[in-house]
């Protein structure tokens, strides 16, 4: 059997098919006739064998005139009210009324063809036919869409809550073919614990629906976590548990992993003695302040996540730069990425800071986030100006002392002089210094002293190089110190 009639087998046409008061008769898009049930063919004298398959056209050549309009509108996508009207089928007059109804399948427009003979009887009842009518082509449509549907649904009878009918989303989210689940319930496919399916359903009986998050196993993917909502349907006078499975496992594993990330964010706020933080540059909000009470006193949920509140606690004559900084940022420059400015504590104490920033961008090239810490560098600038003191201290000591300092790198042979020591003995710095020209200052009598004291330091034999001897300058002999 095609997919195309497959779709129109389940269990749930049945109960259509099944009813006796009106004829059905169910045509694929190419003519030919896929279901009728046992009133449809008594009223037109039809088997079974006589139909299935035939041609609905060829079926009555009396009306071939009325069927191929009814029909063609029909199949331009109308639903098609047939009045009640005379026809000859098989040597007698018959009067009929119905409809036909364009019913999507795979290939085109099939037609729900519901017949009904007037009788006295009937005639009376037409009313009250015309509305189950129209309750049984909605259930019929809905069928149609269950089939289709990408969200995994199934059909469950009651009282056993085994399983009536499943779509395909259903087959692919849990891995069980439709012959097999048939007839089963979930706990006997293993698809789900019976517990949690026992409480779920006493809770759907109670208040005609529910919802929850669950676990289900699968066959091919492992264990899933879905959401899922059942609801009780009455259908045909039975009822039903109609449920929908949604898989978020994937959801749930993204939102851990965000959960888990800003947390890790926070913790490393913490760790560094800095704030945090995150701008979102659609929005001009700051998603983060992490680490804000440990930088400048104040809770996150104190503040607004603004950068106009940050801007506030920045020292006003900083701000122009940082915001000129902030435009550049938003336009790629990652030269602007590290910033230094003052901002207000809490407590009204003047905090310097470095601001090191990360640029996020979208799919369209753009930044879209920025993401910095802000770190306190009070203890940096107060270090930073405390070797300046003492640096400038020790140039003002060696000067007075007609001193200097030297560097030697023992790798590269790179001899470095302060500028006291090329004033001392009367070199231009801009010659520069190497080792060969050092020895030619020193006094030839010392030579041999000298490098034999540099050799047993380089070499481990004494701690450190401490000589004094003799050095020319400007034609002078002098004596000089070194340690």
């Amino acid at each position: 059997m095609s997919d195309t009639v497959a779709i129109w087998t389940s269990p749930l046409l049945d109960l259509l098919f099944e009813d006796s008061s009106v004829g059905r008769c169910l045509v694929a898009p190419d003519g030919s006739v896929l279901r009728a049930n046992a009133e449809w063919l008594r009223s037109t004298g039809f088997s079974l064998d006589d139909v299935l398959g035939a041609n609905i056209v060829e079926l009555f050549p009396e009306a071939r005139d009325i069927v191929l309009a009814t029909h063609g509108r029909a199949r331009a996508g109308h639903r098609v009210e047939v009045s009640r009207h005379s026809q000859r089928l098989h040597g007698q007059e018959t009067w009929w009324e119905g409809t036909i109804d364009p019913v999507p399948m795979e290939g085109g427009l099939g037609l729900l063809i519901v017949a009904c003979e007037v009788t006295a009887k009937v005639a009376v009842d037409t009313e009250r036919k015309r509305a189950e009518e129209a309750i049984r082509d909605s259930e019929l449509r809905y069928a149609t869409m269950f089939h289709r549907s990408p969200l995994a649904k199934a059909w469950n009878k009651l009282p056993e809550g085994t399983i009536a009918e499943v779509n395909d989303a259903w087959v692919a989210l849990t891995g069980i073919p439709r012959e097999e689940a048939i007839g089963k319930t979930g706990v006997e496919l293993g698809l789900v614990e019976p517990e949690p399916r026992r409480r779920f359903h006493e809770d759907v009986l109670a208040h005609g629906s529910a919802e929850t998050e669950l676990t289900i196993s699968t066959r091919t993917r492992g264990a899933r976590l879905v959401f899922t909502r059942i609801e009780l349907v009455s259908l045909s006078g039975k009822q039903f548990l109609l449920g929908v499975m949604l898989d978020v496992t994937e959801r749930k594993r993204a939102e851990e992993a965000l959960r888990e990330s800003e947390e890790r964010f926070r913790l490393a706020a913490v760790a560094s003695r800095a704030m945090v933080y995150d701008l979102d540059l659609r929005t001009m909000r700051v998603r983060e302040f992490a680490g804000l009470h440990g930088l400048l006193g104040y809770e996150s949920g104190d503040v607004q996540m603004t950068l106009e509140w940050w801007d506030r606690q920045v020292l006003p004559e900083d701000l122009p730069r940082i915001r000129a900084a902030l435009g550049r940022r938003k336009q790629g420059d990652t030269g602007s990425n590290t910033l230094e400015y003052r901002v207000r504590h809490k407590d009204g104490r003047i905090i310097p800071v470095e601001d090191n920033a990360l640029l996020l961008w979208d799919q369209g090239g753009n930044v879209a986030r920025i993401v910095g810490a802000v770190v306190d560098v009070t203890e940096r600038k107060l270090a930073e100006k405390g070797q300046r003191a003492s640096e400038e201290q020790l140039r003002q000591t060696l000067k007075d002392a007609a001193a200097g300092t030297w560097e030697w790198d023992l790798a590269s042979g790179e001899l470095t002089w302060a500028p006291e020591l090329y004033a001392l003995f009367g070199l231009d710095p801009r010659e520069g210094i190497d080792y060969a020209r050092w020895e030619e200052r020193v006094h030839p009598d010392d030579l041999d002293a000298v490098n034999a004291a540099g050799r047993d330091t380089v070499e481990g034999r004494v701690p450190e190089y401490r000589g004094e001897f003799r050095m020319v300058k400007s034609r002078l002999l002098c004596k000089s110190a070194y340690a």
